[in-house]
């Protein structure tokens, strides 16, 4: 029966993230993960953090997943791939930076 709780209650902080109450949905997400911890509500908790802009929040909560699922593919992809975007937004930046400069 608590499982059945634990699912309703991610599946209400899903249909918080997707009408875009990303805020909300970061409060409700968190809950969950202390309540009952499950890669998905990682993943999408992630998402929550890109959405709003804050990619270093995003990389804290995959390395947060992967202390609980080792090795766990879907959130060392996510934390892959951010961390490539990051990069390139990096590079990116500083050239910038760099050209004005001169």
């Amino acid at each position: 029966m608590y499982c059945t709780s634990v699912c309703v209650c991610v599946c209400v902080c899903v249909c918080v993230w997707r009408l875009g109450m990303y805020r909300d949905a970061e409060k409700q997400f968190k809950s969950a993960i202390s309540d009952e911890p499950m890669i998905d509500t990682y993943l999408y908790l992630a998402k929550v953090y890109i959405r709003l802009d804050q990619p270093l929040a995003a990389i804290d909560v995959y390395k947060q997943g992967l202390v609980k699922f080792p090795q766990e593919v879907s959130l060392l992809l996510g934390q892959a791939r951010l961390h490539e975007v990051c990069s390139i937004s990096l590079s990116v930046f500083m050239s910038v930076q760099f050209t004005t400069l001169m």
